[in-house]
């Protein structure tokens, strides 16, 4: 027995030692995979030496003696910094996930292969103009410099167990078109109207889906929409109430389990899309003349964060802010001469054709020219540890088939992304301009999703315009799927240039988008048809209103800004329930009208009345609108209503609460009720979901957290203690001008003026770094954690070293 327990004891201290050294054997070699950053490190591929300096935040400045040199060492740099996030975007767009995850990644690899997107990237780069070619060839050849010295590979390349192929300039291609995945590639609110035109009265379709609200901001073209507002179709909304075939649900499954930190996912509502803040002030409302471009992009929150910042240094030109791992362009900041950032800007870029298919040959469909074949393209999906797939894409001359049907027909996707005439790198030219004028063209002529650009300059002056490349429609204004068979509808190329929509300097000095619909009816061509709701393009502008003598600092803390007053209907209406319910007689209802008088009217960490009312008004959304599109479910089985400015027909409904429009009237006898019964089933899962015996207890920072994570610690969450940002209470909301929650929000936030680089601010969430051992993997978090000014443009170096070439 004695014997039998020294060789356990033996065995487990060999098992311990033997752990301890797998454990430092790992730090060792994840310690061995940082980069060098100081002396001379040897870059074969330089025309001249260059200079790189790194501040105390890891963000190199890159000084060369020509624009080559300096994109090639851009690559170079981005790459020892961020390979696993390059090799990861290029795989996710092209479809090659499986082949370093396995199977769990098949679905979205089918997904991405019947879009073609590699076929697209190939096209794209043939017909690049040369500089462009030249200087994402440069750019490549600096990431392949990085990977060729890389002795010991990033930790996920290790964990996965594989090798980064070289790179090629079709990669940073499909990195542009995961930029358009993200910004331009949504079809459900086309497939919606289409299965709602074909389902439901026209006055009900145009109730539901306005595309204006009382917040409108319109910046040109004037007031008018192409889809107002319209009075509520009594009629028909109570016969689509008494022909309903499935039973309402009650308040307690409309009371949806509410957002909560990292068990929440990305669309805790499906309010939010991928957007942006971004306003302008001239040099009539700052101190000294100079104009001011503040920007905050909001897109899905990860470890490392999307952007990677930088400062360019070549022929007398200074270039600073952030670019997207992949490509060699400042996508957002500054040149000491103009200053430029974005909001997305909800054009519509897809149109899906239906398609005839021949009766005698289904391998024919009809074009103006007559019965064609389709082109049938074999896709093989490689899987990881043996085995493949093989899927079968059928294209035609518009586009890819779509493997969803649409009301029992095919359809082809016509985007503008697939066409290698509308896709270009022409913000590159951004880097060389010195007049506003100048910038505009350059907007105008790049091809990129369409996005607000809002553009400052060194004299104080300010604009707004369109970047990217428009369709310009035939027939058609692409809200719904059609029949391009006869030749009667279709796209004509893209608008001119010349003739997109620009606004310069105008007499209130001020500019502003948030996504929003910033173009009235007057414009000559309808360009989208759902926009966010103007709320937070409204409040900024209202605010900028107020101000004068305006700062960077001024700008920052308007980024920050948590009030919201879109939310003072919702408490109004819980308010009058709760009155006509007598809550005197009632301890809880009288408890949650207290709750609710004393918010603060923001979205605060210490806000409390808030958690309640941002749940609420989903619910009662969910409680609704369902009753009103009930057919279309009938119709087609995957239905999603899907439309943004929904908040336009929920508070007429609210309003007017008219009994013949009340859903579900046998078990509600009043919308009050309804109301009531909402806004308690609330209260209920919330208090079970936080744990909080009290309302009391219930505070926004408890509710709304910080999710950044890494994309290995979903199926490893040992590792998120490692490799996520520590989760932290966080203030902001959909409808305030600070968007974030959950796995969603600001990617950045920078105010600067050009010629004034040293007031110049820029956060970033997470840091330059994704190494977890390096000190700039979490650095910068704080900074946007806690609202900090974080300068743009550091003068502070911490590490020299050169880049020679030999």
């Amino acid at each position: 027995m004695k014997k039998l327990l020294n060789f356990g004891l033996w065995s487990a201290v060999g098992i311990l030692l033997t752990g301890c050294f797998l454990a430092l054997y790992g730090y060792y070699q994840l310690n061995a995979s940082l980069p060098k950053t100081d002396g001379t490190i040897q870059l074969y591929i330089l025309d001249k030496p260059v200079q790189v300096t790194l501040d105390n935040y890891g963000i190199p400045t890159i000084s060369a003696q020509s624009e080559l040199d300096t994109y090639r060492s851009l690559g170079y740099l981005t790459a020892r910094d961020r390979l696993f996030q390059l090799d990861l975007m290029r795989r996710k767009t092209a479809g090659r996930l499986s082949e370093i995850f396995g199977e769990a990644a098949l679905a979205i690899d089918t997904e991405q292969r019947y879009l073609q997107l590699e076929r697209a990237a190939k096209a794209i780069a043939k017909n690049l103009p040369d500089d462009q070619y030249q200087a994402i060839q440069a750019y490549s050849d600096g990431i392949n410099a990085a990977i060729g010295q890389m002795h010991t590979l990033p930790f996920e390349f290790v964990l996965l167990n594989y090798q980064p192929q070289p790179w090629r300039i079709e990669d940073s291609l499909l990195v542009a078109l995961s930029m358009f995945q993200v910004l331009s590639s949504d079809q459900e609110s086309e497939r919606m109207l289409t299965v709602m035109h074909e389902t439901l009265p026209t006055s009900v379709i145009a109730f539901l889906t306005p595309d204006s609200d009382q917040y409108d901001s319109v910046l040109t073209g004037g007031s008018d929409s192409w889809r107002p507002k319209q009075p509520i179709p009594v009629k028909e909304l109570s016969a689509l109430l008494n022909s309903r075939h499935s039973q309402p649900r009650s308040a307690q499954q409309l009371a949806s389990k509410p957002f909560n930190g990292l068990h929440s996912t990305l669309m805790a509502t499906d309010d939010i899309a991928p957007g942006s803040n971004a306003w302008l002030v001239a040099g009539s409302k700052t101190t000294d003349g100079r104009a001011i471009l503040a920007n905050d992009m909001h897109l899905p929150l990860r470890v490392p964060n999307i952007w990677y910042r930088a400062t360019l240094k070549y022929n007398g030109n200074l270039i600073t802010g952030v670019t997207l791992p992949g490509l060699p362009i400042i996508v957002a900041g500054t040149n000491n001469h103009i200053a430029w950032g974005y909001t997305n800007a909800y054009v519509d870029l897809i149109d899906l054709i239906r398609l005839e298919i021949n009766p005698l040959n289904s391998d024919q469909y009809q074009t103006p020219d007559g019965w064609e074949n389709f082109q049938h393209i074999e896709e093989t999906i490689h899987i990881k540890d043996g085995g493949k797939r093989t899927t079968q894409v059928r294209y035609t001359r518009w586009g890819p088939v779509s493997p969803r049907e649409l009301l029992g027909s095919s359809v082809a996707v016509k985007w503008t992304a697939l066409d290698p005439n509308a896709v270009n790198l022409g913000l590159l030219h951004l880097h060389d301009t010195r007049t506003l004028e100048q910038a505009i063209t350059v907007m105008n002529q790049a091809g990129g999703p369409p996005q607000n650009a809002m553009l400052a300059d060194a004299t104080g002056r300010i604009a707004w315009t369109l970047m990217g490349q428009l369709p310009k429609r035939r027939g058609l204004n692409g809200a719904t799927s059609q029949f391009w068979s006869d030749g009667k509808i279709g796209w004509e190329g893209y608008l001119s240039p010349q003739d997109l929509p620009r606004v310069i300097d105008p007499p209130s000095g001020v500019l502003a988008t948030a996504n929003n619909r910033t173009i009235g009816k007057q414009y000559p061509y309808q360009l989208g048809h759902g926009y966010q709701v103007g709320f937070r393009a409204w409040h900024i502008n209202q605010r900028l209103k107020e101000m004068d003598s305006i700062t960077e600092d001024d700008m920052l803390r308007l980024q920050l800004d948590t009030q919201t007053r879109f939310y003072r209907f919702y408490q109004n209406l819980a308010l009058k329930a709760l009155d006509q319910a007598q809550p005197a007689d009632n301890p809880s209802q009288q408890v949650l009208r207290n709750y609710l008088s004393n918010w603060d009217g923001k979205a605060a960490i210490t806000s409390k009345g808030f958690p309640v009312l941002f749940e609420f008004r989903k619910a009662l959304t969910a409680a609704i609108l369902p009753n009103f599109y009930e057919p279309c479910l009938q119709t087609q089985p995957d239905f999603k209503f899907s439309w943004s400015q929904k908040e336009t027909p929920i508070r007429q409904l609210l309003d007017a609460k008219l009994p013949s429009t009340l859903p579900d009237a046998d078990h509600y006898q009043s919308w009050n009720q309804l109301i009531l019964e909402v806004l308690e089933q609330t209260v209920t899962t919330l208090k079970e979901t936080h744990d909080v015996e009290t309302l009391d207890q219930l505070t926004w920072g408890q509710v709304n957290s910080t999710i950044n994570a890494h994309p290995f610690t979903r199926k490893l969450p040992l590792l998120s203690n490692l490799l996520d940002m520590p989760e932290q209470p966080l203030a902001g909301c959909p409808y305030c001008i600070r968007v974030v929650y959950g796995l969603f929000g600001a990617s950045e936030r920078m105010a600067v003026s050009p010629g004034h680089l040293e007031q110049a601010i820029m956060h970033m969430p997470t840091g330059q770094s994704g190494h977890p051992l390096s000190n700039h993997y979490a650095d910068q978090q704080p900074f946007w954690v806690e609202g900090k000014p974080m300068p743009l443009l550091s003068n502070t170096v911490t590490k020299r070293f050169e880049l020679v070439t030999d």
